[in-house]
């Protein structure tokens, strides 16, 4: 890795309008939003939300989103941190771009005392996670809907955490919209 590589923590109010056009523009291949549509959005995410990009020579590499939320687990509240849009450019895979994030991810979940943090991913990424330190999770999660109706949203098969807690057999409802 070179001198060219650098990994910024940005807070949602401090991203930069040409910071937002290469988040958008690099997760445009992966997932076919309207570029003006997903500028929209990276906009107007909540306040709290983190990114957590990786630069190489000053041009987006990488990147994830962080985005705290509570989590209920018989009655008891915990501070938890969602992985969501991870990415790397196509044309700098294998670079250890990616790795470099989640690692940057792990470290603020730990920093900022989150009780654990939870990414869910396809099949062809759980190795990748596993390698970055995470775990497999044994749980069912839920987010509860303001008509106060569960939502089933991923159970148990590629559902990661960090660090890994033992909540087997344990349901886990997610205060707020799914990350």
């Amino acid at each position: 890795m070179t001198g060219d590589t650098d990994i910024c923590i940005y807070a949602q109010d401090d991203l930069e309008d040409e910071t937002i056009e290469q988040i958008a523009r690099l997760k445009r291949q992966w997932w076919h939003y309207p570029l003006d549509e997903q500028i929209k959005y990276l906009k107007n995410l909540p306040s709290e939300d983190q990114h957590i990009v990786c630069l190489n020579r000053h041009r987006v590499a990488a990147y994830l989103r962080l985005t705290p939320r509570s989590a209920k687990i018989n009655n008891i509240i915990f501070k938890i941190a969602g992985l969501s849009t991870v990415c790397s450019d196509k044309a700098q895979q294998k670079k250890g771009f990616g790795r470099r994030i989640v690692r940057e991810a792990s470290r603020l979940i730990e920093r900022e005392h989150f009780d654990f943090g939870l990414v869910q991913c396809d099949d062809g990424f759980v190795d990748f996670y596993l390698k970055c330190g995470w775990h497999r999770s044994k749980c069912d999660f839920y987010v509860v809907n303001d008509a106060g109706r569960r939502q089933a949203i991923f159970r148990e098969k590629n559902v990661l955490m960090y660090p890994l807690k033992d909540f087997r057999g344990k349901e886990i409802e997610i205060v707020g919209d799914s990350f």
